[in-house]
């Protein structure tokens, strides 16, 4: 079976940019950061031998594709690149751009191609401008009721009570709902205790504040991109990537409490994977809320120790389309960094729902003998390796890798 792998990835985050990112950023266009990120990826000497004219198709998440971001920005950006190179952009709001490499290890396991671009971008500074969802008089009615319902709650405040599932009365649930408001819900049927809440979400400060200092993070707006390719591809190049799509999952819940979307759809990548959390090294549960990581990872059996362990989105933020891609890039260097191999990326989604990917890194180059670098220096290696035990089960090729390089941002 042919085998979809990320053989270079790149984040671009405000303060922690080269400094044509920030000339990009400067002219508040999410069409030109996506680009710069992209270009950059793709002339990195990590993929060498990569012709740009052989990508399929380019994925572009984006979390509210409107405004300043509408008109397919994907083929937009392959336009401003110089490329007759087809292009897709989705939502599927915070992990559109999940979404994008599910949509790439797809193609790529039904051979409709080899190589193909999954990125993520947004501008929320520029929301202000327009977005796929604020037009005036454009929600449907059939959800009034269930709107004026949550704005009681809201008014009511703990006076409410626990959160209760409107379906059980016959009655639809928000599907407009704001997502602070989820987050309440959540806390109020899980029975979460304040003071949990703001120990964890101190603890995203604290090693985020690490992290920083070891070369790690900051963002609002960025824009993020992984290339995806075959193995066969990969070998044909020369190429050693940097880790193995293993699976992923998604999963639909009440879009009132939909924070406790990476439960169910965890549970579903580990299933397609015929693993089980045990088998996890590291895991980053994008932190939308302090209330619903915590209740994620205790129903999981998530180790503390193993969970976002260079702090996550409560301190560094959390451009939506960009999320998912920034993810991917973070749990390479992580893997990296902490020697490890298997990584699970999840998170909640706008609407009720949530999604995971399990990656698998490709081994082959040795341990890095310093603190990740921060975005824009470039490190690669010719050391050659065979792969480990675990990455064997991954892979029919049976090939030894040579290193073509790392990611080289958080």
């Amino acid at each position: 079976p042919r085998l979809a792998d990320l053989a270079g990835a790149r984040a671009a985050a405000e303060g922690r940019a080269p400094e044509d990112i920030e000339k990009a950023r400067s002219q508040f266009d999410q069409g030109n950061l996506a680009v710069v990120v992209v270009e950059i990826q793709k002339e990195s000497d990590k993929i060498p031998a990569l012709d740009p004219t052989t990508i399929e198709d380019l994925y572009l998440g984006c979390g509210l594709p409107g405004g300043e971001s509408g008109n397919n920005m994907a083929r937009i950006v392959t336009t401003l690149m110089g490329l007759e190179v087809p292009g897709a952009t989705t939502t599927r709001y915070c992990a559109s751009s999940v979404q994008t490499t599910r949509m790439a290890f797809h193609a790529i396991k039904a051979g409709e191609g080899d190589i193909f671009v999954s990125a993520g971008v947004e501008t929320v500074s520029r929301f202000a401008k327009g977005t796929s969802d604020h037009w005036p008089d454009t929600k449907n009615p059939v959800f009034a009721e269930a709107q004026e319902r949550t704005n009681k709650t809201a008014e009511l405040g703990n006076a409410a009570g626990a959160w209760h599932d409107p379906r059980e009365d016959g009655l639809v649930p928000d599907v407009y709902i704001a997502m602070g408001q989820t987050a309440e819900n959540v806390a109020t049927l899980r029975g979460l205790d304040r003071k949990e809440l703001d120990e964890y979400a101190v603890r995203s400060q604290n090693l985020t504040e690490k992290a920083i200092a070891d070369g790690f993070w900051a963002l609002n707006d960025g824009a993020a991109a992984v290339v995806m390719m075959s193995d066969t591809k990969a070998a044909e190049l020369g190429l050693t990537p940097l880790a193995r799509v293993v699976s992923t999952g998604v999963s639909g819940l009440s879009p009132e409490i939909m924070g406790l979307g990476p439960v169910e759809a965890t549970k579903k990548a580990l299933a397609n994977a015929g693993m089980s959390i045990g088998d996890i090294d590291l895991v980053e549960i994008n932190e939308a809320f302090a209330a619903q990581v915590v209740p994620s990872y205790q129903d999981l059996g998530i180790d503390i120790d193993r969970l976002n362990v260079n702090g996550g989105a409560i301190a560094v933020g959390h451009p939506f389309g960009m999320t998912g891609a920034r993810l991917q890039n973070t749990m390479l260097n992580s893997l990296d960094w902490h020697d490890k191999t298997t990584g699970l990326i999840t998170m909640c989604v706008g609407g009720g729902q949530g999604m995971a990917l399990i990656l698998r890194k490709v081994r082959g180059c040795p341990r890095p003998t310093s603190p990740p670098r921060p975005a824009g220096s470039a490190r690669t290696s010719s050391t050659p390796g065979a792969p480990s035990s675990s990455a064997r089960r991954c892979s029919s090729t049976g090939s030894t890798p040579t290193c073509a390089g790392r990611s080289t941002s958080p």
